[in-house]
């Protein structure tokens, strides 16, 4: 399923909101773009990275990664954790300066 799928685009309260607008103001101010990112864990975290990225306007990588494995119930296995380590790295590629 496509991230948005997993996690709808239910709205982004205040109360995660505001600062999140407030740092991405300034990490702007400092010249930094914002890339949002959701590391994977077996079980379900809190929040929404595709509502907070859509609501800040800010591109979310490494999602939607199907076939990861965990060796503890926590952590991922090494294989997963390379796996997906690329999987970010090529995701991220293009948001970085000069696309290499």
């Amino acid at each position: 399923a496509a991230p948005a799928e997993d996690y709808g685009l239910s709205e982004v309260g205040e109360r995660i909101g505001a600062p999140a607008r407030a740092f991405k103001a300034e990490m702007e101010q400092r010249g930094a773009r914002l890339v949002l990112t959701f590391v994977p864990s077996p079980e379900a975290g809190p929040g929404n990275p595709v509502a907070l990225g859509a609501m800040l306007g800010v591109p979310v990588v490494g999602m939607g990664v199907d076939g990861l494995t965990s060796h503890d119930g926590s952590h991922l296995s090494e294989e997963s954790a390379v796996f997906w380590s690329r999987r970010l790295v090529d995701d991220l590629r293009p948001h970085l300066s000069g696309g290499r």
